[in-house]
């Protein structure tokens, strides 16, 4: 079968790394949700294809560009694509430091399990290249503590086939 885009395999794919890299927070194994699963409960969490913002639009992936190869009669696109990810973490007393290291910590984890496999372990077509980068760092204080959350991109650049 031909793929006209890969967003949906980067999507599972970075679930499993997410999964299989063995985050930990506060000693014990930090939950990787596909998608939205927005309780109390739920945090903390890695969110991959969420922002982690219930009042958000809850967007998963937000294409960039696809275009037809170079050759002439090429049958495959470049495309690009990023994944809206997120990490929550409660810190408690409202304590903004403590939240915000603890997601530095969460954050430069997730990057390196990224950067170990940057054609996040998908078959051909190549070239396939993905990596990190932060976006918006909020803090939002509930009645157990603070929250912090912070929105990250999985960089796609791949070729459908």
């Amino acid at each position: 079968m031909t793929a006209t885009t890969r967003m949906f395999e980067a999507v599972d794919a970075v679930v499993t790394i997410l999964r299989d890299a063995g985050l930990k927070y506060k000693g014990e194994d930090l939950p990787v949700y596909d998608g939205p699963n927005v309780s109390a409960t739920n945090i903390p969490g890695i969110y991959v294809g969420y922002d982690g913002n219930p009042q958000g639009d809850f967007r998963a992936v937000r294409p960039r560009s696809q275009e037809w190869g170079s050759a002439l009669g090429a049958k495959a696109r470049d495309e690009e694509f990023f994944i809206i990810c997120a990490i929550t973490a409660l810190a408690g007393e409202n304590n903004v430091k403590r939240s915000r290291d603890l997601i530095a910590e969460l954050y430069e984890s997730i990057a390196q399990a990224i950067n170990d496999k940057p054609d996040l372990d998908l078959p051909a077509p190549r070239p396939f290249t993905a990596g990190c980068r932060p976006g918006d760092l909020a803090f939002e204080p509930n009645e157990v503590g603070l929250i912090g959350r912070l929105a990250f991109f999985i960089d796609v650049k791949c070729r459908t086939s």
